[in-house]
This record gives C-alpha cells, structure tokens and sequence, in this order.
C-alpha cells in the first residue's frame, strides 16, 4: 500500500547524513564450498645424522575465517511528492556514513535495484556503524533521467543488537522526481538563491509534532546556513510571502525547510510549545539529504 502523503509517512522514518551514490550490486554467502573457512598445515621435517641425533620440526597454523551472517532490510521506494512507489530499476546503495567523520567517503556496503513494485531488500548486513545507515537512491548510470539522487537515514536503534535471521522492515527510500526538483528550483530563484540548487546539493527537512502531524512556527537553526521554510502559496514563490523569506515551518507547508549546500553539524528546532532532538546533518553536492525532527512526547 502506497503511503498517503509525503509528510506523514516522513515521520519516524528519517534522519541524518548525506553521499554519494557508488553501486556494489551482489551478496556475501557464506558456507562456499571452496573455502571451508579453515586452513591446518603441518610441516614434520626429519634429518638423522651419523651421530644418531633426529631433529624433528612441527609447525601447525590454524586460521579461521568465518563469513559473518548479518540481518535484512527491506523496505520500499517512494516518490517524496506523489507519495506513490518508484520507479523499477533504480539503483539503491546501502551506505555506512562513519567515514565522513573522518573527511572520507561513506563506505558502501551493497546495492541493489528497486522492483517492478518499488520494493528493495539487502541480506547479510553487518555493521557496527554507530550514526546509521543511508539508503541512497538514484538513476542508474545510463539510465533516462527521472530522479534526483536523494538520501534517506536509517537510525541505529533500528537495527541495535540484531545478527543472523533478524529484519529491519518497513524502510523508506525516498526519491524526489525531477519535476519536484524544478519546482524548487523556481521557488529558491524566487527567493533570492543565485547559485544551482541542483549542482550545490541540499538538505530537505520536514518537522512534526508529537502525533506525526506537521508542526507550525518552527526555527531550524545551525551555525552557519540560510533555512527557506515552505508555505502554502506557491503563487509567489514556497519559501516567501508577498516578496519576504519565510521564517518559521508552516502546517499548511508540510513543515517543509530546505538548506543548500548544508555542511555536516548538528541542526537544532525551537518552537514555543514544543522541544526536539538535535539532529546531525548534511548534504553533498550533487544530492539530496532529507531530514525530520519530532517534538518529544
């Protein structure tokens, strides 16, 4: 069942991080006939001289290298704006963002395509990742044009303490069309943005209240960046009114806000009537990072 919008299925499914899009399409088995993960060689040297004195060597190494079963994901591909499944055939990375703590790339550890239905699964995940994991979703190389490479947070706490056998199910990759990509485009020119929204990358942000509904007057703040916050208006542009920056989430926006070229800190939310989590966030160019708060109970 497709979900029934954009920002209420958002809730309590997304969080952090950005990348790149590198595909490592095929699994890791284990038990492959051809290496039974244990290896013994013994060597028995003998040499007897005149004076009768035998000198006998025996060296003998085990190594064990045991493939680690890990748990499944699976989940299904979703258009951010239509809020109906995407595509068949995009290519979906499994990403293990840790490294770029480090200024490195995130590590990828599979990939796979969507199906005729939108659904995806990896198998024999194994990670000690402690920031999550992303699922990065995009056109495949050569592919028409159709999506805008976008990246979707699985928190930790999904998947803490889970080994061989064990599921993390119901996640959502979403994707933002390319027709939504231009609307936002329009609206950011609008609102004064001179640079390429597409180019320079960003992070798209929703925030809902305790019951998963979207949460108005809401101030998303960071060290240095600009925040754009939807409305409902798209007469004048998303993020402004009668010519004006937009300054706080509006409900009847989605409690949408979007900041370009977003680099990795933590983002805050304040409001008068509610408190949030910070959140760690960021975006590469060339891609999409979406990112939610929720008020606390």
């Amino acid at each position: 069942m497709a979900p029934k919008t954009p920002w209420v299925r958002l809730a309590g499914l997304l969080c952090l991080l950005p990348l790149t899009l590198v595909i490592a399409c095929g699994d890791d088995t284990s038990g492959d006939s051809g290496d039974s993960g244990t290896a013994t060689t013994a060597d028995a040297d003998a040499d007897t001289d005149t004076d009768t004195d035998t000198d006998t060597d025996t060296d003998t190494d085990t190594d064990t290298d045991a493939d680690v079963a890990g748990f499944a994901i699976t989940g299904l591909g979703v258009d951010l704006y239509q809020g109906l499944p995407s595509s068949e055939g995009l290519c979906l990375a499994l990403l293990d963002p840790s490294p770029l703590l480090y200024g490195q790339p995130a590590e990828v550890l599979d990939g796979t395509l969507t199906a005729e239905t939108g659904g995806f699964g990896f198998q024999d995940v194994v990670t000690d990742s402690q920031l999550g994991l992303i699922l990065s979703l995009a056109d495949c190389e050569g592919a028409t044009a159709s999506v805008y490479p976008t990246n979707t947070g699985i928190l930790p706490t999904a998947y803490e303490g889970l080994g061989e056998g064990d599921e993390v199910n119901d996640q959502i990759a979403w994707s933002i069309s390319l027709t939504f990509l231009g609307g936002i485009q329009q609206s950011m020119a609008a609102a004064g943005y001179a640079s390429d929204l597409a180019a320079d990358g960003f992070v798209l942000g929703f925030v809902f209240d305790s019951i998963g509904q979207p949460d108005d007057g809401v101030v998303v703040g960071c060290r240095e960046c600009t925040v754009y916050y939807a409305d409902a208006d798209p007469s004048d542009g998303l993020f402004t009114t009668q010519g004006a920056l937009n300054t706080a989430t509006s409900a009847a926006g989605g409690a949408m806000w979007l900041i370009p070229a977003a680099t990795l800190e933590s983002f805050t939310a304040t409001s008068d009537h509610a408190t949030y989590r910070e959140q760690v966030l960021g975006s590469e160019a060339g891609s999409a990072t979406l990112g939610m708060f929720t008020a606390d109970p």
